[in-house]
């Protein structure tokens, strides 16, 4: 990985992480320019025949995070963070990354969860939500998502995710 592809990595990442604590929201200007400098940066690293995997590190979060965000399960300005990073990283990177940050999520939602002693009501929010999915078929909005205090910034354990990334990259774990 290059020092240039690290440092967008941040200069995305760290603005997105930053806005989204602080507003609820990630500028389209930052998202999009991400996706430019993902483009660019594939191109000048890896020249043309870099630009299959950086498209597919694109559009790969799209497909599969967008009924997410159908549901409200997600922002849509998540899915667009994950897009440019996944520019950067191409593909097969923006998988790990995206893994990364689920597990990031994870951790940081249960942690919250556990603290706010919210564990046992978010559980039952969630396991009515897929009864009542599986009882009439249909999907349905998330119940919840205007609930401010449940609400996590998507961007923190996608920052996170990045960081695990970048390590993990820089240094592979050995088997």
């Amino acid at each position: 990985m290059s020092a240039l592809t690290i440092l967008l990595l941040t200069a995305v990442s760290l603005p997105a992480l930053i806005f989204d604590v602080t507003t609820g929201k990630i500028p389209n200007l930052l998202t999009f320019a991400g996706l430019g400098a993902g483009i660019l940066a594939a191109v000048i690293t890896g020249g043309p025949a870099a630009l299959p995997a950086c498209l597919a590190g694109i559009f790969l979060p799209f497909l599969l995070l967008w009924p997410l965000f159908v549901l409200r399960m997600m922002g849509g300005g998540d899915i667009k963070l994950l897009m440019a990073l996944g520019g950067l990283t191409g593909y097969p990177g923006i998988v790990r990354l995206c893994l990364f940050s689920v597990l990031a999520g994870s951790v940081l939602a249960v942690g919250r969860m556990l603290t706010t002693k919210s564990f046992a009501s978010r559980l039952r929010r969630f396991t009515n939500y897929i009864r009542d999915m599986a009882a009439t078929g249909r999907l349905s909005r998330y119940p919840g998502t205007g609930d401010r205090e449940a609400r996590l910034p998507f961007a923190a354990p996608v920052f996170m995710g990045t960081i695990l990334y970048v390590l993990n990259v820089l240094q592979p774990w050995q088997a």
